[in-house]
């Protein structure tokens, strides 16, 4: 009979285990990525990541330190709810953001729409 509680005891410690080790991988591999992003944009402090929205448009998130400082799934200064039609539009806004947020780290952005017609982004 104790040999029975202590497999029993064995078994469950291991999976236990087994079960805590998942998602510390996972955090890993998102830690990994947008390591990655924030390499690729040659910025020590942000990073971006565009996603699509449940309507097929286009949002982006702005990271700051690798977690979500801005989340933007519409677009900025138009009038009403619209994301943006592709991820290339999404893109040069966020980029666009990040070019502020770098400039004046004090201050929030805010996107114009002379901002959005001169990088061609239809509305």
């Amino acid at each position: 009979m104790k040999t029975i509680l202590y497999l029993f005891l064995f078994l469950l410690f291991s999976s236990t285990r087994s079960i805590a080790q998942k998602p510390s991988d996972l955090e890993e591999k998102n830690r990994q990525t947008i390591q990655t992003l924030t390499l690729q944009k040659k910025s020590t402090d942000f990073a971006y990541i565009c996603f699509q929205n449940t309507d097929k448009t286009w949002g982006y998130d702005i990271l700051r330190l690798q977690k979500v400082f801005i989340h933007q799934p519409t677009m900025p200064a138009i009038t009403g709810v619209k994301g943006f039609g592709s991820k290339e539009s999404a893109s040069k806004i966020a980029e666009l953001t990040i070019k502020k947020l770098e400039a004046n780290p004090n201050e929030f952005p805010t996107i114009t729409t002379e901002e959005l017609e001169r990088l061609k982004i239809v509305y």
